[in-house]
């Protein structure tokens, strides 16, 4: 009995170890997301650039007329300290006829009011 007791026990022993064996890996899942932190651009006047009434007078009337240059500050505030890039993009792009300037609008199919 004594022998049938201790191949009972040794035999339990190796099935104990063969199933801490077993479960020595485990998989591992880790969740979350990587949120980029926001930036906010703001121009200055609220990118409103006014240049009062213009007279009809004060216009080329067979060519360009050319309006005094204005600047305005563009800021761009983060959340945490941001890569960014600026991409500027038109509007009006269904009637701009240049790849270099923005279009104001037109009066008629060949004449702009403007471009900067």
């Amino acid at each position: 009995m004594k022998d049938s007791l201790a191949a009972l026990a040794g035999l339990l022993l190796i099935a104990h170890t063969t199933v801490a064996l077993a479960a020595s890996s485990v998989d591992l899942s880790v969740k979350g997301a990587i949120t980029p932190s926001a930036c906010t651009p703001s121009l200055s006047n609220n990118g409103v650039v006014d240049y009062g009434k213009i007279s009809a007078q004060d216009l080329n009337p067979t060519g360009l007329t050319e309006l005094p240059k204005t600047f305005f500050k563009l800021a761009v505030n983060c959340e945490a300290p941001s890569l960014f890039g600026l991409v500027p993009q038109d509007n009006r792009s269904s009637i701009a006829g240049s790849k270099v300037s923005f279009v104001l609008g037109r009066i008629s199919p060949t004449n702009w009011i403007g471009t900067y």
